[in-house]
């Protein structure tokens, strides 16, 4: 089911066996719907290969999104693209904010020693399916991506400071509707701050998490009708 307010598009990801919702949704390979409902399914395929890619595309699934594959050889994106269309071609890219270390620099100025930070400001690095760090700056990834002929990604990152949220928000306005982010382990996602402070316009959503969602819109929809109900009283 696709659910928009005002500011954003909210998706269900199914990730277990589970009914598929109405509409437009996304599943991880090993959990897909059945035939009739190929045509709405955008598949998450986090270490799969080209090749799985390739008979889920001819299956007749909406979009599939490549995680280790395009990590490991970014040209599978480019055919993929060139052979079914970028519309149906995405990446998958579960980041986390890169670690900072001090190193020590006598370059700059030759009469003493300074600490200086790796990073110059916040950034998140690509992880592979199993989670660990690849050192791979996110923002830089995803742009060779969409270059190489991705029509999407999907971000799976944990928003959880400011920092966080600057780094959104900036990606947003680089790369805009071809941008959906996805929470990487939380439970409870920011969901109004994402989309207020981070600009984020397309969210996808674990099943548990959307189901929550949708309940919690239901009942501020009702409690708005009350009031309104009691302001014409």
């Amino acid at each position: 089911m696709d659910t928009t307010d005002q500011l954003a598009s909210v998706c269900c990801l199914i990730t277990a066996e589970a009914p598929a919702p109405e509409g437009r949704f996304f599943a991880v390979d090993g959990f897909l719907p059945e035939a009739a409902r190929r045509g709405d399914c955008c598949v998450l395929l986090p270490s799969q290969d080209g090749t799985r890619a390739r008979e889920l595309l001819a299956a007749g699934f909406a979009r599939v999104l490549l995680g280790e594959a395009a990590l490991r050889d970014a040209q599978t994106v480019a055919e993929l693209a060139a052979g079914f269309g970028p519309e149906r071609i995405g990446v998958l890219a579960p980041v986390k904010r890169m670690q900072v270390s001090w190193i020590m620099d006598s370059e700059s100025n030759a009469d003493f020693k300074v600490m200086r930070p790796s990073l110059c400001e916040p950034s998140w690095e690509i992880l592979t399916g199993s989670g660990v760090r690849t050192g791979t700056l996110a923002g830089w990834w995803i742009g060779e991506m969409l270059k190489l002929g991705a029509g999407s990604v999907v971000i799976q990152v944990d928003i959880v400071d400011d920092a966080d949220m600057n780094i959104a928000a900036g990606l947003m306005e680089e790369y805009g509707a071809r941008l959906w982010f996805s929470p990487l382990e939380q439970t409870e996602p920011p969901i109004d701050d994402l989309i207020r402070f981070g600009k984020i316009s397309q969210i996808v959503l674990p099943q548990v998490v959307f189901t929550a969602y949708l309940g919690n819109l239901e009942r501020e929809r009702e409690a708005g009708e009350r009031q309104a109900q009691l302001g014409h009283a």
